[in-house]
């Protein structure tokens, strides 16, 4: 073949190709009209020469072990000593680098006696095995990867750390920013499917990290630096690859018994001494740099995650308006309320008046023996300074009266109080204005936390106490109950 097949069979260029046959590690036949003809065999020597060649052997090595004069196996225990040496004194080298970034001195003030003294002192050197063991499965587990080469916990709890922060990210978008409360309560079958898809977010974010950034965020917490087996960061196939398997094959994609199942095997298989096999088999390394506390960090990062997950959760007390507040942007605060409170299909228009949302083909009975009408403002340059909820019984003869449920006025308080731009998550107390209103039905005025709020009870031929009044037979019932909401300072 021609020098130009050789090149591309090679992957060598045509300089290299010449200094190796001018060094007579290949000799090419000669066609008689001077041209060379290389051989398979030349092809074969070349690779193996490349080979050699980037384990940093040197050509006279080559050489002898071409000739017979030297074995392979003695080569490569006489180039791995060598290396060894190289690496020790690249680590005396790489330590005094640190320490000298460490201690800040300038240039001008450099004593170098001091750290010639360390960087050309002896350290003794560990010479490796001629025959190092060969990375096999252990028996009985076909489907383990070679030797662990770093802490498996640290690596567990790294992820543990990556998935975690996918979570409050999550629940502090929905909780804080869109007030999905009703994530605090799910059904169990749902709130499974919701944690399969922080698996899911957290595989389909991790390869990226790991391919752009060279760590996830777990990892750089424990100074974990994943690498593939040229040393660099996995390519983008490598990394989407390696995330799969491990949320199919290390998480069994959540499901309930074989997920236990597949955790149990990776840490069988770490216990064991061997990597996982979606980093054993394709002979990924980790890497350890040294950090600090990585442990009172870790608990730090949790201890965030909660925080954050607990605040985000509190701010869903909070009415959706703040501030001053039009008729409209009150209505959906006191509609916020109501459905988080109740499962009542009333709610208020933007308006204030009393709307009812029924699923078509249902039709709901009215029993209630009074009538709520609908509520009233008192408005200042389009501000809300204070609402009035009325109620009085129905027309008829001897009828008994329930009265409206306080959890109406629960809700009109908080819609009007939580808005107060001196609230927050933190201090916002919404249980404090439902107490108010515990056990009130008779006539009262208080004042609590900017809100001033008064009842007034009109109610004459029923007989009985609370909430549950009997017409008295013969006489003639009247009842009316008006509540005033107002903010302090605005009456």
């Amino acid at each position: 073949m021609t020098i130009k097949e050789l090149e591309q069979r090679t992957g060598m260029a045509r300089a290299n190709i010449r200094y190796y046959e001018n060094e007579g590690l290949i000799t090419p036949e000669r066609l008689t009209n001077g041209y060379r003809d290389y051989s398979e065999e030349d092809v074969r020597s070349l690779e193996k020469i490349k080979l050699l060649r980037q384990l940093h052997m040197d050509l006279d090595t080559i050489r002898l072990v071409q000739r017979g004069e030297l074995t392979l196996e003695q080569a490569m225990f006489s180039l791995l000593t060598r290396l060894e040496g190289d690496k020790a004194a690249i680590g005396r080298a790489a330590e005094v680098c640190r320490q000298l970034e460490q201690s800040g001195v300038e240039y001008a003030a450099l004593e170098p006696e001091p750290w010639l003294e360390q960087l050309e002192q002896p350290k003794r050197q560990t010479l490796p095995d001629p025959k190092p063991p060969v990375c096999t499965p252990p028996p009985e587990e076909s489907d383990h990867g070679c030797r662990a080469r770093s802490h498996p916990w640290m690596r567990l709890l790294a992820r543990g750390v990556d998935m975690t922060l996918c979570q409050t990210l999550f629940y502090v978008v929905m909780l804080a920013v869109f007030r999905q409360w009703k994530l605090l309560d799910l059904p169990v079958l749902v709130d499974w499917l919701l944690e399969l898809a922080f698996l899911l977010v957290t595989f389909l974010v991790e390869p990226l990290w790991l391919h752009f950034w060279g760590w996830t965020p777990g990892k750089w917490l424990f100074g974990l630096k994943l690498r593939n087996k040229a040393g660099e960061k996995l390519s983008l196939r490598q990394a989407w690859t390696r995330g799969w398997r491990v949320a199919g094959e290390g998480y069994g994609w959540n499901i309930p018994i074989w997920s236990l199942y597949r955790l149990w095997k990776g840490r069988r298989c770490c216990l064991d001494g061997y990597d996982c096999p979606w980093d054993g088999e394709e002979d990924y390394r980790y890497t350890r740099e040294e950090r600090r506390l990585y442990g009172l960090r870790w608990l730090a990062v949790y201890a965030v995650c909660v925080a954050a997950m607990v605040l985000a959760g509190l701010q869903t007390y909070m009415p959706p308006n703040r501030g001053d507040l039009t008729v409209a942007e009150y209505c959906e605060n006191f509609n916020y309320y109501l459905n988080r409170m109740t499962d009542s299909d009333s709610r208020l228009d933007e308006t204030g008046r009393w709307v009812t949302e029924t699923e078509p083909g249902v039709f709901v009975i009215d029993l209630s023996t009074v009538e709520c009408g609908d509520l009233t403002f008192s408005v200042e340059e389009d501000r809300v300074t204070a609402v009035t909820l009325t109620e009085k019984n129905k027309e008829g003869p001897d009828q008994s009266i329930l009265w409206m449920s306080q959890i109406d006025c629960q809700v009109a308080t908080a819609a009007l109080a939580g808005a107060q731009k001196r609230f927050n998550c933190v201090n916002f107390d919404l249980n404090g204005w439902l107490k108010v209103w515990l056990d009130r039905w008779d006539s009262f005025e208080t004042d609590y936390r900017g809100v001033h709020i008064s009842q007034t009870v009109e109610c004459s031929g029923y007989m009985g106490t609370g909430q549950a009044r009997t017409a008295i037979e013969g006489q003639e019932q009247a009842y009316r109950r008006t509540v005033t909401i107002s903010l302090i300072g605005s009456d």
